[in-house]
């Protein structure tokens, strides 16, 4: 049996790329539908008393195996739901509980056969240094024709413009190229949402799954391209 290529992304669309401001959206349901496959094939208890993993027991692991990733019950059933977005941490938390490449969360044709085959890295990839080459080999284009580096700022430009949905500050924006170190009082200010990983994906033409597999390369998945400035 071959392993496909995990490279092909939810049919994203523009008029699907939503944030927190429309839940339940396309987004959100594909996640919960990846993550109800995955509770429905780890059964909990022995004989007659199995049954799929509940969210209620979910939480109870990536608490035990995964204090740092801030994650309430309430947020695990919601997610299951459809009515939350995950964060890039508990995406990679999951990968590693259920043993699977965190692609499978973030492209619609790796089933989770294929998955299992696709193992999670021990080191996930750094998001950071994924965006920061997505955008130093990318230009806008302004409205006198000439041409300007991608920066932070454009880029906050392009979302706020081609996704209202999805809230995101310009600090956010700096923190997730740059790497910074967020706030104590915010540890999930340098983490992407699956929202915002989708858009990200759309605007620079790669897989979502290039955010989390250093075997997807720029090469392999984006050419230099040009996007109109504001």
């Amino acid at each position: 049996m071959t392993t496909p290529d995990p490279a092909t992304p939810l049919d994203p669309g523009s008029d699907l790329i939503q944030g927190v401001n429309g839940l339940p959206n396309a987004i959100s349901l594909f996640f919960a539908s990846k993550l109800q496959s995955v509770l429905d094939a780890h059964s909990v208890g022995d004989g007659e008393r199995a049954r799929a993993m509940s969210p209620y027991t979910l939480h109870a692991i990536i608490s035990d195996q995964f204090p740092a990733v801030a994650v309430s019950k309430t947020h695990v059933y919601r997610l299951r739901e459809g009515k939350a977005l995950p964060r890039l941490d508990l995406i990679h938390a999951l990968a590693s509980i259920f043993e699977i490449t965190p692609a499978y969360f973030l492209v619609e044709d790796l089933d989770l056969e294929h998955a299992k085959m696709i193992r999670p890295h021990h080191v996930p990839p750094d998001f950071d240094a994924k965006l920061r080459a997505l955008v130093a080999r990318y230009e806008v284009v302004s409205d006198i024709a000439d041409t300007k580096p991608m920066t932070g700022y454009r880029l906050h430009q392009i979302i706020i413009r081609e996704y209202p949905d999805i809230a995101v500050s310009k600090s956010h924006i700096y923190r997730l190229i740059n790497g910074e170190t967020p706030p104590e009082r915010r540890p999930s200010a340098a983490i992407p949402r699956l929202d915002l990983i989708m858009a990200f994906a759309e605007i620079f033409d790669v897989s979502p799954a290039y955010f989390v597999d250093d075997e997807i390369n720029i090469s392999r998945s984006v050419a230099r391209r040009h996007r109109r400035a504001t």
